[in-house]
């Protein structure tokens, strides 16, 4: 009995020391495994090396569980970890994801729906086994009351030991770790719970310095009335794809026929486009901005207004219709209407609607219009991992098909036919889209600009979805797809070369062009406007002296880059 009561009673120190040995001999074996290949595996000639990783990760977690676990809340605190951390792990072992500020901002700013689909058996599975035994084990023990005095005492011995751990390593490791730290950084986003950690603390810190009050944009925005035809009321209809990657469009050269529909239009197709994030929470606030890739950060971004604003204050009437899991603070000061919650029937399902939403009754809001008018369609795309959720019964073309959420459970074969699937209904909503647009262009320049928020990974590499830092993300996750639709009038009245516009399909471009691509679109001028990023700029026909647009000339050189969009591979 004594003995037991022994066991029963640990101090504050001993529990988090237990608790992180727990952590790192259960909880990590995505790390431990990653670890292994980049020394060629477990010899004995690494042994040692690899026993002063265990030891160096020991230092680290526990250092970071005693700073955060103080008496009075210490089981609370060690309970979330225990229940937090097998989640993880079971997201980087059966999907490959890496655990970033970028990832917990995505979890954090989802929608029930989304989260209902990630829940699957085999992660309850690695909840109970993972974390069923520790928590027990924190209910059953009970952990010495100390004096906050001798409890920091404690503590600034453990810190101590860490550092004297960490430079004892360091004197005999440091070639190894130099080169190990600096060649696999993706090792950091691996280590768990000090992931977890690591990008809570990066999301709070990016959310804490968004400015309370917000920094306009383009306060000289106006409308040029620059045009060489009789002005006619503009209506642009920009589409934000959701995990749509261009490897799947047979518009650029995919072997299946995923966009039928879209073959039949006269069209420019972009196949050389780059996200700027590998989520929608980093992606979108990005391409709406006026940053850039390079120098995009998620609080300035928020404490500034974007695109959006803009093209409002220049006299554009802007409405975002919404069918995915909101718009991440774009859409705040322009009218919205969100579309995932309707009831149609046809469209909409109990728990979801298909993206033909975003039509229905799209005519009459252009009818009771003014102005000019952008309307942004926001897709729930192909968001997975419930690929098979995201379009109807009769777009069900590439079988079989991956019929559940758990990708685990399904071949190659089967995910990457459901996933295709979600692109020829996406084929078919860009198709009715223009289709719309084209009803309308007797009274109306109408345009239509389609771009993807981000790509998403099918196993390649062992690695599902998407969301792993850009530094180090596949093409699949970055390479998106990019179209241009314009009527004869649009084209008319912007001066559109469509040989030039055409040769622009070689250029390496990205969502740094969205922001100055729409808004010379619709002919918004602004400081903060950018014409080599406009991918329309260079396309314009020259203006002679009279007025009249005249053709561009054609180098004879160059008539070869010219591109049809009917000249697709079938399927």
């Amino acid at each position: 009995m004594a003995a037991l009561h022994r066991l029963r009673e640990l101090s504050l120190p001993a529990a988090t020391a237990i608790a992180t040995a727990w952590f790192l001999l259960f909880c990590n074996v995505p790390f431990w495994s990653d670890a292994f290949k980049t020394r060629d595996g477990l010899s004995v000639a690494n042994a040692l090396f690899f026993a002063s990783l265990l030891l160096f990760t020991f230092l680290l977690v526990n250092l970071t569980l005693t700073l955060l676990t103080w008496r009075p809340i210490s089981k609370v605190v060690l309970g979330f970890f225990f229940v937090a951390t097998p989640i993880l792990t079971y997201f980087m072992a059966t999907h490959g994801v890496l655990i970033d500020g970028p990832m917990i901002r995505n979890a954090i700013e989802t929608d029930t729906r989304e989260v209902s689909e990630l829940i699957t058996p085999r992660m309850i599975a690695y909840l109970l086994a993972l974390g069923g035994p520790p928590l027990a084990w924190l209910v059953w023990i009970r952990i010495e009351k100390r004096p906050l005095r001798r409890e920091l005492a404690r503590k600034l011995l453990v810190i101590a030991a860490t550092l004297a751990g960490v430079g004892g390593i360091a004197l005999f490791y440091y070639q190894d770790y130099a080169s190990f730290l600096r060649n696999h950084r993706e090792l950091r986003y691996r280590l768990a719970p000090l992931n977890l950690v690591a990008s809570v603390y990066k999301y709070g810190k990016e959310t804490m310095k968004t400015e309370r009050e917000l920094r306009p944009l383009g306060l000289d925005a106006r409308q040029s009335g620059e045009s060489s035809a009789p002005r006619k009321r503009s209506l642009v209809v920009l589409v934000v794809g959701e995990t749509a990657r261009e490897a799947e469009f047979s518009l650029g050269g995919y072997s299946r026929l995923t966009n039928p529909e879209l073959a039949k239009k006269d069209l420019f197709y972009f196949p050389n486009v780059h996200a700027c994030g590998t989520s929608t929470a980093t992606a979108l606030p990005c391409m709406f901005s006026n940053l850039g890739v390079s120098t995009f950060d998620q609080s300035t971004a928020a404490s500034q207004e974007n695109l959006l604003d803009v093209l409002q204050r220049g006299g554009v009437k802007v409405l975002w219709r919404e069918n995915n899991s909101g718009c991440k603070g774009i859409c705040e000061r322009v009218e919205t209407e969100i579309l995932s919650n309707s009831n149609v029937a046809g469209l909409c399902r109990p728990d979801e609607c298909y993206d033909e939403i975003l039509l229905h009754g799209l005519q009459e809001r252009i009818d009771s219009a003014e102005g000019d008018m952008v309307v942004v369609l926001h897709q729930k795309g192909s968001h997975g991992p419930g690929y098979h959720l995201r379009y109807p019964e009769r777009f069900n073309v590439f079988r079989p098909t991956c019929q559940t959420t758990s990708l685990e459970q399904c071949s190659a074969e089967e995910i990457a036919n459901a996933y295709d699937n979600t692109i020829l209904y996406t084929d078919f909503v860009l198709a009715r889209t223009i289709e719309l647009l084209e009803r309308n262009s007797e009274r109306l320049d109408t345009a239509m600009l389609y771009v993807s928020d981000h790509g998403e990974s099918l196993g390649e590499k062992g690695v599902y979805l998407h969301g792993i830092p850009s530094f180090m993300a596949p093409d699949t996750q970055t390479h998106v797809p990019m179209i241009v639709w314009l009527s004869s009038g649009y084209e008319h009245r912007l001066r559109i070369d469509r040989e030039g516009l055409s040769r622009n399909r070689g250029r390496e471009l990205s969502h740094d062009n969205l922001f100055h691509s729409v808004l010379g679109l619709l002919q918004v001028e602004t400081s903060v406007y950018r014409a080599e990023l406009d991918i329309f700029r260079d396309a314009r026909r020259p203006v002679e002296a009279s007025g009249a647009s005249v053709p561009a000339p054609r180098p004879e050189a160059e008539a070869s880059a010219v591109w049809h969009p009917r000249a697709v591979p079938g399927s």
